[in-house]
Order: structure tokens, then sequence, then C-alpha cells
């Protein structure tokens, strides 16, 4: 998947984590608006850092005032990212998911993880389908 090979730096990791909590694509203007503490030099070099890395992609070409501009949004999940880090740091599946499930509270929660489960064990039995 993209992106998922290369590990994020704290301030790539803070600019991620400021599109995976928008539900929709943003300017670099708009991400210093979010995260204050980030300057916007360092957003647009951290975007195209991104870019290069394939974390994110250009959304459009929008009008900022009267200016155009880019707009990006996340390629790569929260999610996906952190399955990838976890796997990269060879953390056994087994084990993770164990722990989570045992630390797991909900019982909504459990019923979907089982019936997610039965659902890829039946994929898994029957490929040819």
């Amino acid at each position: 998947m993209a992106g998922t090979k290369h590990p994020l730096s704290n301030r790539e990791l803070d600019i991620m984590n400021t599109f995976w909590d928008s539900d929709k694509p943003l300017i670099a203007s708009e991400i210093v608006q979010i995260n204050s503490e980030l300057s916007i030099n360092t957003v647009q070099a951290t975007l195209k850092k991104l870019l290069n890395k394939s974390y994110i992609k250009i959304s459009d070409i929008v009008y900022s005032g009267t200016v155009l501009t880019r707009s990006y949004e996340a390629l790569v999940t929260r999610d996906t990212y952190m399955v990838n880090q976890i796997r990269a740091n060879q953390v056994s599946t087994l084990g993770l998911v164990s722990q989570l499930i045992q630390e797991e509270e909900d019982p909504e929660v459990l019923e979907k993880l089982a019936k997610l489960i039965r659902e890829k064990q039946d994929a898994l039995r029957s490929p040819n389908d």
C-alpha cells in the first residue's frame, strides 16, 4: 500500500493526524489554523515530503482568497499506518490482538470483531467463490 513503507517523523505525523481528523481535503493555511504550533513554511515543506512518500495526494486546485492553491488529502488511513508500523516492529499479530481483546469492555465491539473473524475464515475456506 502507498506510503506505508516509510515511517513518519513527528512533524509528518502531526500533519497526518490533522488530515485523519478532517472530513475534507485541506490547504496548507488550514493546517496552520488547525495546529497553530506549525508554521506555514514547516507545513509546506512537510507536505512536499508526504507527497513524495505517497501518504497524501493533491486533491484539487482551489481558491484561497484570490489565490489558487492546492488542497491535499490522505492516501493512507490512520489504521493502515498503525498496523504497518506494528508489523515493521515485528509485533506478534496474535499477541497484539489478544491483548486488545482482553482490554476491550464493549460487548458490541467484541461481537463485531467475532463477525469479522468468521467472515475472514469463510473467505479463506472458499477462495474460488
